[in-house]
């Protein structure tokens, strides 16, 4: 059964990459009971599986996993006598200070209300929620 569950996990990348990945993990995890008493990770091969899948699409071969296309975006007006609110948020590398911002506008494109706000210290995900 363990047999079939690893060769489940290989079948969409080289094995080398996998072996690679897997060593080093079980490297580290060696490192981990025997110097910080920490307990084995019961999700190891999962664990192993995302990297080598993360290596092949920014390393490897980022061309041939990523579509390079460009997408025209551009506001949408709202049904009549609705507002539409519109949010963002951004890090700045240098600091990783985040901040957001918003405005609404009426179903004419009408400015309506608008504001931003310093969040502190946070990720792009955080900074964007």
């Amino acid at each position: 059964m363990l047999v079939a569950l690893f060769l489940d996990f290989i079948k969409e990348y080289q094995w080398s990459t996998f072996f690679v990945f897997g060593f080093w993990n079980l490297w580290l995890q060696r490192n981990r009971k025997v110097f910080k008493q920490q307990a084995p990770n019961t999700n190891l091969l999962k664990c192993v599986e995302m990297q080598v899948w993360e290596f092949m699409y920014r390393v490897a071969e980022p061309a041939a996993f990523k579509e390079q296309s460009l997408n025209a975006i551009k506001w949408v007006k709202p049904v009549v006598n609705w507002f539409k609110l519109n949010t963002h948020g951004s890090v700045r590398d240098s600091t990783k200070l985040a901040g957001g911002g918003g405005l609404i506008r009426n179903w004419e494109g009408q400015w309506i209300a608008s504001f931003g706000v310093p969040i502190g210290l946070a990720s792009s995900i955080a900074a964007e929620l």
